[in-house]
């Protein structure tokens, strides 16, 4: 990616960059220290537009003594700028600090002044840096290989790299679980390539859970050695690339909805290495097995008949129904390459985070029995200084201040020192938030940095970088950060998996984000080339406040379990049709037993029972096309009115409805506000149009309505039941409000001229009391009731605070996000017979075993709930033990919420 600066007028076409010594011309190289002591360099190169400026990279090591200059690439002399060419070539860049400049104990002094100003509780722990453990490249590498490593400055490898080699080599299947910027990549790369080198016929497919991560891997692929482009006029370097090793040439490309007609048709016909996604598996590669019409087809079965290796990057995101899905289409790859024919021993390699059990994971998402676990981590890192904020109470008010307001405090005082920027990483939960932070972080930002608004305007200084934004937009963010184009990047957990954003020293968590694993792979994206600082704000949410109450048990808590469900019917009943298709057969119980080896032959001859049943209607309620982010069939483009590109791609329908309703304000990272104009659910369609001035952004207004569809499991206990089955949920969305920037007034309700009606049917698990029970509590409850407050209400506020806690220590326990399901109470609805209930659901069709999860451990999250608000020294209930935030906070009563705990973790429930 290059920028282009325009001559004014042509006055400066007699230059051409040219040497006084060697009379080279049209290219240069420029040094600058604005950001880092080092230095770091950019190509310039004249074009008869003007002069093009490629991104700032890493100073080489023959420049590292040169001064802030124009030199030439070919005698190192300086080449003299004429003055019309000087506004061309200027660092416009805001100052920063670099890695290895930065300084975690300045940061952390004036933190811990900052939080006695806000009073603010703080926990500091210190990470102590760890040398790397390294082994020796094994012998079997082949020199071009090796030759390549040495290129990019390896002469080692870690030990869980070489751990790797050695497995990949030794024909296992491998597990690999290493922290954050280890070299997790290089671990399968290393030996797939190797075998590729020898066995120039069979193939790789690497899998990423989103496009940006293939982009980027693809980038580090090409590390290894490019083949001199001017060879390959034709190949498309934003999607191909050919690796020259020897006398070998190994094509690899991503395949994508992205990627173009012409690269795609060469990569399918001759590429050694596809990179992907499941969702691209799905919806285009397997469809097409069985077709003739098309060489697609032919190039397609070739690459599957001589499939050797299946890589699947970030393991751990394979969690819930996407998880689930997930595991149907690499069962469903499988079958099909069996069934042409493959009988390689076809190696599965991932690599995650640190979960619980890793290689169940990995076999249930394959259906594969042995894997080799590989947990040694090799890599180094430097000191970390981990952070546990709390924000203080708000002067007269009862509630802590959000942690987007001490954020922003944080920002102001810590992410500056002399009017340079520290190179930072903001973790905000949700989309929306990082547009509205980024708004906020510019103007704070800019005052200790003394500039005016104008130089921070559009993408400088900070961004935002969510997973929904196209992705030319997500690369050139990327690569304006590593520039140091950018300093601050906002972003959701979109940044949390191992794409490169270079090197970072500051990371602020805005809120828990969920679970161990995504705070451990969040805050390492800082410390790696120098000191880090990571500052996790706690929200005013009772599992955030449990923790900051016991900070060392959150520091060295169990990571949590990741769960997945590919037997569920109705996802079967999705998959199944489309795998018949695809190996071209009727599909045998034989074939089920070989795709999953545990489950029972009855159920398996129902799904079979089932699926001959819907075959003569099979093409009208099958949806080949059916999203693997959710059992929700529709998805969304958001466009600009006037416009033929989308600011968004592959929107669900319900985060649809949410967050583009009808008066929806949305932003993009060029700072650019829209209001949604019309919204057309048939062609899955909306339209925005500009706004010139953004006061204030939305958030929308629902209400659910629940039913039971069918119920899979039931644990009765003295009349006590807890189930387990597939409900209906409708959810209208009937209005939003307006949160406006800068003020404390209460938002403004808007109705919607039309409101929306979603419908979806997602698993759920409900606790229905038993009669006496019910009235127990009602008869313990009434020494705190009066006129009021009766007995009925504080019990029906018991229930609720109960479903409240036990919604805060879901995500302890297993790893999900709070979003990931919605958590209810009544005491007469008519759905469950007019019992006193608690229970789940997934949202918009997700938590496939998730939710199954929280059936199975319901009485340890009680349990957990019961210790949750017994550390609160509370009387009645607070933000600290039952109140959710965002949530209905009214109706709350601790006491007989314990008092209703104990009676049911007594009874064994």
């Amino acid at each position: 990616m290059k920028t282009s600066g325009k001559m004014n007028g042509g006055k400066v076409g007699m230059a051409f960059l040219k040497c006084s010594v060697c009379s080279s011309m049209l290219k240069a190289v420029q040094i600058s220290h604005r950001v880092s002591q080092v230095g770091e360099q950019r190509c310039l190169e004249y074009s008869p537009n003007g002069i093009i400026c490629s991104y700032w990279s890493p100073i080489m090591r023959e420049y590292r003594d040169h001064p802030e200059g124009v030199y030439c690439p070919d005698c190192q002399a300086t080449v003299h700028l004429e003055k019309d060419e000087m506004p061309l070539c200027e660092d416009y860049r805001i100052p920063g600090i670099s890695s290895s400049e930065f300084s975690a104990d300045v940061v952390l002094e004036k933190l811990k002044v900052l939080a006695d100003e806000e009073n603010a509780e703080i926990y500091v722990h210190t990470l102590p840096g760890k040398e790397a453990i390294y082994a020796e490249i094994p012998e079997f590498i082949p020199l071009p290989l090796r030759e390549s490593l040495i290129r990019m400055g390896i002469n080692q490898l870690y030990v869980h790299q070489e751990l790797a080699v050695n497995a990949v080599h030794e024909e296992s299947n491998v597990v690999l679980v290493t922290s954050t910027s280890s070299g997790k990549t290089l671990s399968y790369n290393l030996p797939i390539l190797n075998y590729l080198y020898d066995h120039p016929d069979d193939k790789a497919l690497y899998l990423f859970p989103t496009k940006a991560l293939a982009n980027d891997q693809l980038d580090q692929l090409k590390r290894f050695g490019e083949i001199n482009k001017s060879d390959q006029p034709s190949l498309d370097e934003w999607f191909e690339t050919k690796l020259e090793l020897g006398e070998r040439i190994i094509h690899a490309g991503r395949l994508d909805g992205d990627t173009e007609n012409g690269p795609r048709q060469r990569i399918m016909e001759k590429a050694q290495i596809w990179m992907s996604n499941p969702d691209m598996i799905h919806y285009s590669i397997l469809g097409q097995v069985q077709t003739s019409k098309y060489t697609s087809g032919q190039h397609i079965r070739n690459y599957l008949r001589n499939l050797k290796f299946i890589v699947l990057d970030e393991m751990h995101l394979y969690r819930g129904t996407f998880g689930s899905h997930v595991a149907l289409v690499l069962r469903r790859l499988l079958k099909v390459c069996r069934e042409l024919g493959n009988n390689r021993n076809i190696q599965i390699i991932t690599s995650s985070a640190t979960i619980d059990n890793p290689v169940k994971l990995a076999q249930d998402l394959t259906g594969l029995a042995e894997f080799v676990l590989i947990d040694t981590d090799g890599s180094a890192h430097e000191r970390q200084e981990i952070i546990l904020w709390n924000p203080g109470i708000s002067a007269g008010e009862q509630v802590r201040r959000a942690p987007s307001t001490d954020a922003i405090t944080i920002a102001k005082q810590a992410m500056t020192i002399n009017q340079k920027v520290i190179k930072s990483i903001i973790f905000q939960p949700s989309r929306s938030q990082t547009m509205v932070f980024t708004k906020y972080i510019k103007d704070v930002l800019r005052q200790p940095l003394r500039l005016p608004k104008e130089r921070v305007e559009g993408e400088k200084l900070a961004a935002f970088y969510t997973g929904i934004l196209p992705n030319e937009t997500r690369k050139r963010i990327i690569e304006r950060l590593k520039s140091h184009d950018i300093h601050v990047i906002i972003t959701t957990n979109a940044l949390e998996v191992g794409i490169d954003i270079g090197d970072l020293s500051l990371a602020v968590l805005v809120g828990y984000p969920g679970s161990k694993a995504a705070f451990s792979q969040q805050i390492g994206r800082v410390g790696r080339k120098g000191e880090g600082v990571a500052i996790l704000i706690w929200q005013d949410d009772p599992l955030q406040q449990y923790y900051m109450r016991n900070p060392d048990e959150f520091l060295h808590k169990a990571p949590e379990v990741v769960r997945i469900n590919p037997t569920n019917y109705k996802l079967l009943a999705l998959h199944l049709p489309l795998l018949k298709d695809e190996i071209g057969r009727e599909i045998t119980v034989k074939d089920m037993q070989d795709m999953f080896p545990k489950l029972h032959e009855e159920y398996i001859y129902s799904v079979l029972q089932t699926a001959v049943a819907e075959e003569g209607i099979e093409e009208a309620v099958i949806d080949k096309k059916f999203s693997l982010r959710s059992i929700s069939g529709q998805s969304y483009s958001v466009s600009i009115r006037g416009q033929n590109r989308s600011v968004v791609d592959g929107l669900d329908e319900w985060s649809a409805m949410r967050d583009f309703h009808e008066g929806a304000i949305y932003w993009t990272p060029e700072d650019r506000a829209y209001r949604v104009d019309s919204i057309n659910r048939r062609k899955g369609e909306i339209i925005l149009l500009p706004i010139q001035e953004l006061t204030y952004h939305t958030q929308s207004s629902y209400k659910d309505t629940i039913d039971i569809m069918q119920t899979y499991q039931i644990h009765d206990l003295e009349g006590v039941h807890l189930a387990y089955g597939e409900l209906e949920i409708r959810r209208n969305v009937f209005g939003y409000r307006k949160l406006f920037f800068g003020q404390k007034s209460d938002p403004e309700q808007v109705a919607l001229n039309h409101p929306s009606v979603t419908k979806f049917a997602p698993e759920g698990t409900w606790l229905t009391l038993a009669d006496s029970d019910w009235l127990q509590l009602k008869e313990n409850v009434k020494e705190w009731g009066n006129e009021d407050r009766t007995a009925e209400l504080l019990a029906e506020a018991s229930l609720h605070a109960v479903q409240h806690a036990m919604t805060s220590v879901i995500p302890d326990m297993i790893i999900c996000d709070t979003n990931d399901f919605t958590g209810f109470s009544a005491s007469g609805m008519a759905t469950f017979a007019n019992r006193p209930v608690i229970g789940f659901f997934g949202e918009n069709g997700s938590g496939l075993g998730t939710i199954e999860a929280i059936y199975e451990n319901t009485p340890k999250v009680m349990r957990k709930a019961l210790e949750l608000m017994e550390s609160c020294p509370c009387s009645e209930g607070c933000p600290s033990c039952v109140q959710l935030p965002g949530k209905y906070n009214v109706e709350l009563f601790k006491p007989g919420a314990k008092i209703l705990l104990k009676t049911l973790i007594e009874r064994n429930v």
